[in-house]
């Protein structure tokens, strides 16, 4: 999915980035450093490059909405907007689209934190 958003270069140079990181954990009661550990493949939490891949690898979430719908995303969250005359129209087809995005999300190994939604 990455690969055929950004292609092959950019994907390798990313990977390189975060895989077989070493990490120090400073523990400040005894003033020790702990340390060093080997974080495997992730990207480490606060990433200023976080919310840009995950907007590379949603990029196709859009693919679901009709044309009266659009998608706004911040980092990882994300909001879908509709149109329409009338507020039952609109909840019909925000219901109607829902089931293709929760499918695409399980797609993609996301899913909507109940919590967090409205």
């Amino acid at each position: 999915m990455l690969v055929s958003c950004v292609g092959d270069d950019i994907v390798s140079v990313i990977l390189n980035l975060f895989h077989g990181r070493r990490i120090y954990v400073i523990d400040p009661e005894p003033d020790n450093i702990i340390g060093p550990e080997e974080a495997m493949d992730s990207i480490p939490q606060g990433s200023p490059l976080m919310p840009i891949l995950f907007n590379i690898y949603t990029s196709s979430l859009k693919d679901q909405l009709t044309e009266e719908m659009d998608i706004i995303q911040y980092a990882d969250d994300s909001a879908i907007l509709c149109r329409g005359n009338n507020l039952r129209e609109v909840s019909q087809k925000i219901n109607n689209t829902l089931s293709n995005v929760e499918e695409w999300l399980n797609d993609h190994g996301l899913q909507v934190s109940v919590n967090k939604s409205k």
